[in-house]
């Protein structure tokens, strides 16, 4: 069967499944027939710009946008390193948000959000918005005005805001779900929001800092929680008191779960975790099954170890042991910790471990089919036949960073993977920095990563290895350096003039996007001129 005697309406149902980045750079010119199909009669263009190339993002923009900018019921932007500047590059071609005027679904990613929510009072037909690690500038006043415009959307049924301030107190009594996350807040805070939302069916808390006990949340629940059906919680916190009388503290917290309002009312169960030997004395406690991402404290460094001290208030002590909402992995170095532990995590996402490592993690993550991120640092041999292991069962593996000084080791390995599109192989530690020479970079230049990286994170001995890699490696389509002959890498002086800005702007093609953060320098490729 050939393609084009398919009908026009397989067609649109296959459409509606793409994002309008691929349908674009699939079918666009193909045929007069299907130019029709995409630019007359489709309706529902999706973009994701998230890991868009600088070229497909100005052809786009140029070419097709302004024909079917009303039929965009979905967009999502990035203002990361593998998309610097992306929203402003978009109102520099002539957009504004407002001109979105079929928008329903928008996602903003690491972008400073002042404009957008200045705009958001336009986007009458939103009804889902999600603001991931954003930031914004503004006097906490003009703040409460931008975040009220949020709630002025009439249409918004779906709201999902990542990032910290006192005054996120949503005006909607009429919600019947939330999610909220409380860093060192008190019972009053939370009450107060609480009683504003009668409606609530549908709860979900996180603490940092502060807990409350079960007859606390009782109270809560009863008072001004009326219609609330499914309660979820995470807590963690610091024990104030010495190892000795930790364990009858916690006995006596769990106690207070142990009511007939948890348990034969509403069959709620709870479960803690205390790490005996962590001289912060970290606690854990959280409803179950687990649904929450993390297994971490607030900082999200991996703190649950299985050492320490693990009760539940469930019946059965052999249920919820399948931590499948997980989505980054809790464990540590000291993985052989979890060996004989029945928690199992098959849906990790996020993945930072030292080779060579137990192995028990066949058995404590059972598949790594969901995992799109890895970091690791090479503590040991046996190191390179483990992670090729890994990366064999990792068919969705899109990231992998590598850690310390074992990004010159790396190098030298012939790791294969047909999923792998981004190397980070910048180093955390600031002290005896290395800087990846010409030689060690163009045995990257000259390795499988030459075709199959995307995106790259490097520090590098010069600048003019920048020009080799781009102009070597054929898919590139976003680099992030650190330069040791860069003047501005240890200065926080953003008004001093930048050389090293000026020598690529010269140096590079002219419709690549070049960014400064800090040491770091972002480059969006786009190689024609």
């Amino acid at each position: 069967m050939k393609l084009e005697s398919l009908s026009n309406e397989l067609f649109f149902e296959l459409f509606e499944y793409l994002n309008g980045v691929h349908l674009i750079r699939a079918f666009h010119d193909l045929n007069f027939r299907f130019n029709k199909l995409l630019f007359v009669h489709f309706r529902q263009f999706q973009f994701d710009f998230r890991s868009i190339s600088k070229r497909d993002f100005d052809f786009i923009c140029q070419q097709y946008l302004p024909l079917i900018i009303n039929r965009v019921p979905s967009l999502s932007i990035s203002d990361n390193e593998e998309t610097p500047n992306l929203f402003d590059h978009l109102l520099t071609y002539g957009f504004t948000l407002h001109q979105f005027t079929g928008l329903k679904s928008l996602l903003f990613f690491h972008k400073k959000i002042n404009k957008i929510l200045t705009e958001s009072i336009y986007l009458t037909q939103l009804t889902h918005l999600k603001l991931i690690q954003c930031y914004y500038n503004n006097h906490e006043d003009e703040l409460v005005d931008l975040i009220n415009n949020i709630w002025r959307l009439p249409k918004l049924t779906h709201c999902y805001l990542d990032f910290e301030n006192d005054l996120l107190k949503p005006i909607v009594p009429t919600l019947t779900k939330l999610h909220v996350i409380f860093i060192g807040a008190s019972e009053s805070i939370m009450i107060n929001l609480f009683q504003s939302m009668p409606d609530l069916t549908k709860l979900t808390v996180q603490l940092f800092i502060y807990h409350l006990n079960g007859h606390q949340w009782k109270e809560i629940i009863v008072n001004y929680l009326p219609n609330i059906k499914l309660f979820r919680f995470s807590m963690n916190f610091q024990s104030s008191i010495h190892n000795a009388d930790t364990e009858k503290q916690l006995n006596e917290l769990l106690d207070t779960f142990r009511t007939s309002f948890w348990l034969d009312k509403n069959h709620w169960y709870v479960r803690c975790h205390w790490d005996s030997q962590d001289i912060i004395q970290n606690t854990h406690i959280y409803t179950l099954p687990h649904t929450f991402p993390y297994c971490f404290d607030r900082t999200r460094k991996p703190r649950l170890k299985l050492n320490g001290w693990c009760k539940s208030t469930c019946p059965n002590d052999q249920e919820f042991w399948s931590y499948d909402y997980v989505r980054e992995s809790p464990l540590t170095r000291e993985i052989e910790d979890w060996a004989l532990s029945p928690m199992r995590f098959s849906k990790i996402n996020i993945l930072q471990i030292a080779l060579p490592t137990h192995e028990s993690i066949w058995s404590i993550i059972p598949t790594f089919n969901y995992l799109t991120s890895l970091t690791i640092s090479i503590v040991g041999n046996n190191a390179q036949s483990q992670l090729q292991a890994l990366i064999d069962r990792a068919p969705h593996l899109y990231s992998l960073a590598i850690r310390n000084d074992s990004n010159f080791q790396f190098l030298q390995w012939n790791i294969t993977s047909t999923s792998i599109r981004r190397l980070d192989l910048m180093q955390w530690e600031t002290e005896n920095h290395l800087y990846c020479n010409a030689a060690t970079c163009f045995t990257l230049i000259d390795s499988l990563w030459r075709h199959q990286c995307e995106v790259l994170s490097i520090d590098i001995e010069n600048r003019s290895i920048v020009i080799d890699l781009i102009s070597r490696m054929s898919n590139l389509r976003s680099l992030t350096v650190r330069c040791n002959d860069d003047e501005l890498k240890n200065s926080d002086l953003s008004s001093v003039h930048d050389e090293f800005i000026d020598w690529l702007k010269i140096c590079l093609p002219s419709k690549c996007s070049i960014r400064r953060h800090k040491s770091d320098i972002n480059i969006w490729i786009n190689k024609e001129n």
